[in-house]
């Protein structure tokens, strides 16, 4: 019995890592950190971590003269996913907010973000809160026109 607990524990103790994962800047492949600097070359206070979906999320600021965390998601291979701009709502475009609006009376927006990926050049997420409770996720592209809804889980 002894055994068992002992062997229990040491699976415990051999599977942490690949629950709950961050890679340090050194551990990060070259490919992925070289994808990064050509897409931002002016990334400053890069922090890497390893996502669910084991892919590398690169956390950065940009120039000097903004200060808006970004965040760059690559394979391993260094192959660019997507890159997200932390918004505030004013920094939205009108027609995202008529379309809100429109579609989502009485829910407020609680985050926004500007993504881009391979398939779409510029949408805004929107994660949605009603009533004060955490609700949906939309997607918008810049015309207003909903891309993704992503229901709560």
């Amino acid at each position: 019995m002894k055994q068992l607990i002992i062997l229990f524990q040491l699976i415990l103790i051999g599977s942490y890592p690949s629950v709950a994962q961050s890679t340090a800047w050194t551990q990060v492949p070259e490919e992925a950190s070289t994808a990064l600097l050509a897409q931002h070359p002016d990334a400053r206070d890069v922090a890497w971590s390893l996502t669910d979906r084991e892919y590398l999320q690169a956390r950065f600021l940009p120039s000097e003269g903004d200060h808006r965390t970004r965040h760059a998601v690559f394979t391993p291979s260094g192959e660019w996913v997507e890159t997200r701009i932390r918004l505030e709502e004013v920094d939205l475009p009108d027609e995202v907010i008529t379309a809100r609006k429109a579609f989502y009376r009485g829910y407020t927006i609680s985050a926004a973000y500007q993504v881009s990926n391979r398939r779409y050049p510029v949408l805004y997420e929107l994660h949605l809160t009603r009533r004060g409770a955490p609700a949906d996720t939309i997607r918008v592209n810049p015309q207003g026109y909903l891309v993704t809804h992503i229901p709560r889980q």
